[in-house]
């Protein structure tokens, strides 16, 4: 019994810390955005909903208004589903057997819509990537990135691409930071 409620109240503080840490973390990546102005782009996010052992938000990359980018279009933007389950002991990762206490586990998938649209149809409809990233209270994460299939073919061209697995490991800073994984096949065919 005290177990559970030290388990409640942990994941309940950790839902809070997070909320107010949200905003400071997407100003903190358009610090880092700004540092690349070619880049034109800004991150917001949208629809925070906290719950008692998780909260759902959706990041939004999207250009900024007045600036020219190669990415995306005017109104267009890149939306991110983003599922958190609050720590000290995610339900995430729980699932996966891991009872190492964290501060949260977040799962990421792409949004479908008119910027991404092209992605999901030679992904075969399916979201082209999920990452699982698992947040240390330290600030370290580890996430282990999936990349779907893609299939494309267009006149002469075509790509093939089978998937792969990655894990991207990153401190707190950002300053170190390794990735590892490899790729299934890839095969580009043009006539």
């Amino acid at each position: 019994m005290a177990l559970g409620v030290v388990w409640t109240g942990g994941a309940w503080f950790t839902g809070k810390q997070l909320e107010g840490r949200i905003a400071d973390m997407v100003q903190q990546a358009n610090a880092q955005l700004r540092s690349a102005p070619e880049s034109g782009l800004e991150l917001s996010y949208q629809d925070y909903q906290r719950g008692l052992f998780s909260s759902h938000l959706q990041l939004v990359v999207k250009p900024i208004a007045g600036q020219a980018n190669g990415w995306l279009a005017a109104g267009q933007s890149v939306v991110l589903d983003e599922v958190v389950d609050h720590g000290p002991f995610p339900l995430a990762s729980l699932k996966a057997f891991n009872l190492a206490p964290a501060m949260a586990s977040v799962h990421t998938t792409l949004v479908k819509n008119d910027a991404s649209q092209a992605l999901f149809e030679i992904a075969k409809g399916d979201t082209p990537f999920t990452v699982d990233t698992r947040i240390a209270y330290s600030g370290d994460s580890q996430s282990a990135i999936v990349l779907n299939a893609l299939d494309y073919a267009k006149g002469d061209e075509k790509v093939t691409f089978s998937g792969g697995q990655f894990q991207l490991d990153a401190d707190r800073d950002g300053k170190n930071i390794s990735l590892k994984g490899r790729r299934q096949r890839a095969d580009r065919c043009a006539q």
